[in-house]
């Protein structure tokens, strides 16, 4: 892909996004995620991408767009996701199978073969990590630059940790803070 062309799906990306961010009345932030995902898996030319929201009171990760499978949902501890959240830092491996994170579960169970990872921890402006942006499989073949590919996906996760705020938030104000039942007159 030439450049001019990958410049041309992020602006055709963003102008989906802002589409669907005006026509959003719904509130369902579902198919907003999908399409950061999307932006990000073409930022670093992957084949698929993940965008997955810390439950920090459920103790589990559980992805908010997943391009290619359903929705996953893992504990917080466990794969390169768990691992890129403790240690609040990017990682990319391209032999997932050697490496003592790898969670090979999902790949089992989807049928799917995992050559290369890079996975971005996702902050909120606080600086606190609520989620981390996954790509997979270098569609090149090379797996991922650490320094070149950790740039460009940086975009998309900047972008997703801001809407993820906003999403955790609004989901913390509609419930009570005694309880923490859902509120019903939201």
């Amino acid at each position: 892909m030439t450049a001019e062309e990958m410049l041309n799906d992020i602006f055709e990306i963003v102008k989906r996004l802002y589409d669907e961010m005006r026509g959003n009345v719904a509130g369902n932030h579902e198919r907003v995620f999908e399409m950061f995902a999307e932006l990000g898996r073409t930022l670093v030319g992957a084949d698929r991408a993940s965008f997955w929201r810390w439950d920090k009171r459920g103790h589990k990760l559980i992805t908010t767009a997943a391009t290619g499978t359903s929705q996953i949902v893992i504990d917080e501890t466990t794969g390169l996701v768990g691992r890129a959240l403790a240690e609040n830092r990017a990682i990319v491996t391209n032999e997932p199978y050697n490496h003592p994170d790898f969670n090979a579960a999902v790949d089992k169970q989807t049928g799917y073969v995992t050559k290369s990872i890079l996975v971005m921890p996702v902050a909120n402006c606080r600086g606190e990590v609520i989620g981390a942006f996954q790509v997979i499989n270098k569609l090149d073949g090379a797996g991922f630059d650490e320094t070149e590919d950790t740039k460009r996906l940086s975009i998309a996760a900047f972008i997703c940790g801001m809407a993820l705020e906003s999403d955790i938030f609004l989901d913390n104000s509609e419930r009570d803070k005694l309880t923490e039942l859902k509120n019903r007159c939201s």
